[in-house]
């Protein structure tokens, strides 16, 4: 088994003290191809934003709008465009918020446009996966007059998604009349399944984009995440069962570890490190896990 090199890209929100043009310029040194946008981080120029685009040959594998999420997150900051606490909470208001940034996001030509349920684990399960239907069927149906698909990020029933796993929401996006929405994975909301494996290679035309990072061996806070490969590594089983399956999408490194940022200042914080160091870290760490993963790959084709 032979596994194409990876596409390799990097969500801003993995350097909360850079700005976008920062962002950019780092991400192209330390060997990205491409950038994670979210409108609270774009300045007021997207013309000029655009043509850094193109200068350096960055793809923009994922947009995603100032509200990206149907329901409210546990976003409280210190930093004014990462704070999230004042935002509406009614999930349908929150959805016209989501709309009304989408003809701005398409000019970048997004892989796709990024959204995620937040957290609803104060409601009743069935409300909560009606509400969505309703809310996402809206946002498809706009993304598609925009030519646009839409990523639904599966994030985790520890951060309150109604959906169990790949097989649950694959199947919710069946029941939706819209066919522009496809599924982002994330290392460290999916990880931990022991079903995955299986899943991915069910459904492996369904993902659209996966989150890189790793699951820390004990998750101290809410924002606490680490370098693909390392903690609990569960980078490496999830990317081979991408490399199996023959994924051939973007993979994009998502970090969040909080160095008083949002509120609780871990000690080994990622974030106290200059951003571009920690870019390089993660390329390389990504490039490890990449090549590990293919090991496992190969050696488990070759028992089969």
């Amino acid at each position: 088994m032979s596994a194409p090199e990876p596409l390799y890209g990097v969500s801003v929100w993995s350097t909360p003290h850079n700005d976008l043009w920062d962002d950019l310029d780092q991400i192209q040194r330390t060997g990205g191809r491409a950038v994670g946008l979210w409108e609270a981080k774009l300045p007021e120029d997207d013309g000029a934003v655009a043509e850094r685009l193109r200068t350096l040959g960055l793809v923009v594998t994922s947009a995603a709008p100032r509200i990206w999420t149907v329901f409210p997150v546990a976003w409280r900051s210190r930093v004014s465009y990462l704070d999230l606490s004042h935002t509406a909470r009614d999930p349908f208001a929150r959805t016209e918020t989501m709309l009304a940034s989408l003809p701005r996001l398409a000019r970048f030509a997004p892989r796709c446009l990024l959204v995620a349920t937040g957290d609803a684990s104060a409601l009743d399960r069935d409300h909560a996966v009606d509400v969505l239907r309703r809310a996402l069927g809206r946002v498809a149906a706009a993304a598609a007059a925009l030519g646009l698909r839409v990523g639904l990020e599966l994030t985790s029933v520890r951060r309150g998604c109604p959906f169990r796993d790949l097989d649950d929401v694959v199947a919710f996006l069946g029941g939706l009349p819209q066919r522009n929405v496809d599924v982002v994975l994330d290392v460290f909301h999916n990880g931990a399944d022991p079903k995955l494996r299986e899943q991915v290679r069910r459904h492996v035309h369904r993902i659209c984009g996966v989150h890189v990072n790793d699951v820390p061996l004990v998750e101290r806070v809410w924002f606490d995440r680490v370098l693909p490969g390392q903690g609990r590594g569960l980078a490496v089983e999830v990317v081979a069962a991408l490399v199996e399956s023959g994924f051939r999408g973007w993979y994009e490194l998502e970090v969040f570890s909080d160095d008083g940022t949002f509120g609780q200042a871990l000690p080994d914080s990622l974030w106290r490190i200059p951003h571009e160091d920690l870019l390089r870290r993660a390329h390389e760490a990504f490039r490890e896990t990449y090549r590990r993963a293919c090991a496992v790959a190969l050696a488990r084709a070759q028992r089969s």
